[in-house]
């Protein structure tokens, strides 16, 4: 498993089981302070792959610019054909994607409590 440091709110664990399925934990909070650096390093992972599987058990917060970081990953995992699925998503992170109308848009599995 390999460990990108964002900054010292934010960081991420990412490995693939194959060559086409990309798992990533996100560790800390997404703010507008660190969602453009979040959102390029994750964008250099993306190519090549099929299925880009995000783990927010271990996310704790997310601003409007966390869930444009988001929304960026999703555009062009879309353009690459690539599935997006948000799992393990808090009930207060819900929250956000949902007054911001994104919760829709994007495949987001609840946490199991």
């Amino acid at each position: 498993m390999n460990k990108v440091i964002i900054n010292k709110k934010l960081s991420f664990t990412f490995f693939t089981d194959s060559d086409e399925i990309l798992y990533i934990n996100v560790l800390g909070s997404i703010d507008s302070s660190n969602s453009y650096d979040f959102q390029v390093r994750l964008n250099l992972f993306i190519k090549d792959k099929t299925k880009i599987i995000i783990d927010c058990e271990n996310l704790v917060y997310i601003s409007s610019s966390g869930i444009g970081a988001f929304t960026y990953l999703k555009t062009n995992a879309d353009t690459l054909l690539c599935n997006l699925l948000i799992i393990n998503v808090k009930d207060e992170i819900v929250k956000v994607f949902d007054l911001l109308g994104f919760s829709n848009y994007f495949e987001l599995k609840k946490a199991i409590s």
